[in-house]
């Protein structure tokens, strides 16, 4: 062991130097592993510790049921899997976030107890460009769909327009 005060090598289980006499038990104690400063951050383990919380909590809501943040809500993946009549090659996903900028679908269930799945995206309609808002009814059970609501920025539209846009929709994707 090397003395700090004059640099003599001494023997690692001497308690003083032999040239110069300082006491390195003092040296012995700060060399200690347990005693020397760590090269991990106290951010770098707070930053570990936050994100083996969050996958903890996330294994947990998970196993426990309670909610499926690997997969999607089934009514949307309802609707996006479905497919018009008129076209029956392609599904309502592909089409709709082909066509619309900024595609959104959500799920929530009505005031009269009726599964609805919400489609927001952009689109240009009459050289202005809008949000399109279309609310499609979901029957489970039956397996059946049907759109119950088209909107641009809020403002209900007639079916006469449901019929063209969805139609646009679809020929612009085949």
């Amino acid at each position: 062991m090397e003395c700090p005060r004059c640099g003599n090598q001494n023997n690692d289980e001497a308690r003083f130097c032999q040239i110069c006499g300082r006491s390195l038990m003092d040296t012995q104690i700060l060399d200690s592993p347990l005693l020397r400063k760590s090269n991990n951050s106290g951010l770098g383990i707070f930053i570990g510790g936050i994100l083996i919380s969050i996958l903890i909590v996330c294994l947990a809501l998970y196993y426990s049921g309670d909610y499926d943040m690997f997969s999607e809500e089934p009514h949307i993946t309802a609707i996006k899997n479905g497919a018009p009549e008129a076209y029956p090659d392609i599904t309502y996903g592909d089409a709709f976030e082909s066509f619309f900028s900024n595609p959104d679908w959500t799920y929530f269930e009505s005031d009269k107890g009726r599964d609805i799945v919400e489609f927001t995206g952009g689109c240009i309609y009459a050289n202005t460009e809008v949000t399109a808002t279309i609310q499609f009814e979901v029957d489970m059970d039956t397996g059946r769909a049907e759109i119950v609501y088209l909107g641009f920025n809020d403002v209900p539209q007639s079916l006469l327009i449901e019929y063209a846009l969805i139609s646009k929709v679809f020929e612009e994707y085949n």
